[in-house]
């Protein structure tokens, strides 16, 4: 079973001067959605389905660049651009083709 798929954004993030790239993203899990219902999130992402999967892919995304773990949230992946939301959306697609 694949764990993790990396990848490159097209555009990139920009995060505290840099511009980065490179991501790794892990497979989605029940605990995620849970957590997503049950954390500080929870009011938005119960009323707005489309915000619940933005929290969902910022839970996904192992590593982003250089950026700090802590600091990849629904707010970074709403400000990603088109192009890179689909290229992880992509990346995403090869947990299904490997199963």
């Amino acid at each position: 079973m694949v764990k993790t798929v990396k990848g490159t954004l097209p555009v990139g993030v920009e995060y505290k001067g840099a511009v980065h790239r490179e991501f790794e993203l892990r497979r989605a899990t029940v605990r995620d959605n849970l957590d997503i219902l049950s954390g500080p999130d929870k009011a938005r992402a119960s009323e707005d389905n489309a915000y619940a999967a933005v929290c969902l892919w910022a839970k996904r995304i192992v590593r982003l660049g250089d950026i700090p773990a802590e600091a990849i949230t629904p707010e970074l992946v709403l400000d990603l651009s088109l192009e890179d939301f689909a290229a992880l959306e992509k990346a995403g697609a090869q947990f299904s083709q490997a199963s």
